[in-house]
């Protein structure tokens, strides 16, 4: 069957990758006698080793760049393939709790979202369109190309007078937690801090609680300012624990999760025109980072060992002279909804509920609803 085969092939190309051994990677793949040319005839599996070897010659010539650098291929992505229906559901569910938490809040005081890691505002944008609040928003977004997109439609989004206002600030979840005066910026206090897939960009366990600490900090301000009931909302996937991004990054179990779960991805965006953008300036990149030890050893709160199965040996193959450093990756650190509400809960947050949101390739969508 091609997909075993195709899966064996996948799992020696990971480990060369894991090794730092892009030459060797790309040589076991071209001794496939693959041809290069992606046709509809080619099983996904064969498709997604055809777009390796394309992400791994480019690597090679130097010619990649940070993620989110270009936006393109993300907004490509964000805006195709199941996240089309992921973001319908997400935006119909923060609209109904930005309804229900309005209703503990002053009528003299415009209804206010703090949008952290908003991107380019799937998830708001719509929400701003179905909401009867005419709320005033703050965003943080620490891309400024992307940012600057989504602070131009909601510029006209308040000329249409769907929103009160808005205030963009370019800056990541962690810089705004590591500013003792950040809290200054909402000093007339907000009803809701909503985050959609950005909590998982606080990799360090530390960071990552400083900022839910600094959450809770925030609404509990807001509650004694504002007379309200805040919330704190964010939506996260559901990631089993064996393909979360720490060692040991070689078990068997991981290595073929993320292989049929890239299946899917790549296969809801095959043949779409967006397709070469989203997969070789997204998708790829992103499921090759999480077999770089390079990017690992940072977000790991545990050692680093290779921990490698089947007899290879412990330690790194020495660089090539004149290979280059592999791509910048996505610094993440997913977890599974348990573990996120935990997380949220040794934050000091006092009640904490689950709400599934969707169905998705990479995970089941649910969306964390906490009070101060």
């Amino acid at each position: 069957m091609a997909t075993d085969s195709n899966y064996a092939s996948f799992r020696e190309i990971i480990h060369l990758y894991h090794d730092d051994d892009l030459v060797g990677a790309l040589q076991f793949l071209d001794g496939l006698n693959i041809p290069p040319d992606i046709t509809d005839e080619d099983s996904t599996s064969t498709v997604l080793l055809k777009t390796i070897r394309k992400h791994l010659r480019v690597q090679l010539q130097g010619e990649t760049l940070p993620l989110y650098m270009d936006a393109d291929p993300f907004v490509a992505f964000i805006r195709g393939g199941g996240n089309v229906p992921l973001y319908t559901s997400l935006s119909a569910t923060l609209n109904q709790l930005w309804t229900s938490i309005s209703q503990t809040s002053s009528p003299l005081q415009p209804f206010t979202v703090l949008d952290v890691g908003v991107g380019t505002g799937e998830a708001l944008l719509p929400t701003l369109r179905q909401s009867h609040l005419k709320p005033f928003i703050y965003t943080a977004e620490p891309s400024a190309a992307i940012h600057t997109t989504t602070l131009s439609q909601l510029a006209a989004l308040e000329s249409d007078g769907i929103l009160s206002g808005y205030n963009g600030i370019t800056a990541s979840a962690e810089a705004l937690s590591s500013d003792r005066h950040s809290l200054e910026q909402f000093a007339g206090g907000v009803d809701v801090v909503q985050m959609t897939f950005s909590l998982q960009y606080l990799s360090q366990h530390r960071e990552l609680t400083r900022y839910l600490k600094w959450v809770r900090e925030l609404l509990l301000q807001s509650k004694s300012t504002k007379n309200t009931n805040p919330r704190f909302i964010s939506a996260e996937f559901d990631v089993p624990s064996v393909a979360n991004d720490h060692p040991p990054l070689l078990a068997e179990q991981r290595i073929k999760y993320i292989f049929e779960s890239y299946l899917q991805g790549l296969e809801e965006y095959r043949f779409t025109p967006t397709f070469a953008a989203v997969v070789q300036g997204f998708l790829i990149p992103v499921m090759m980072s999480k077999f770089d030890t390079n990017l690992i050893e940072q977000i790991s709160d545990e050692s680093a060992d290779d921990d490698r199965q089947n007899g290879r040996k412990h330690g790194k193959r020495r660089k090539r002279d004149g290979e280059p450093k592999k791509k910048e990756g996505s610094l993440t650190r997913e977890r599974t909804k348990e573990e996120w509400v935990n997380e949220v809960q040794k934050a000091g947050f006092s009640k904490v509920e689950l709400k599934f949101i969707e169905k998705y390739w990479w995970g089941d969508c649910y969306m964390i609803i906490a009070e101060p």
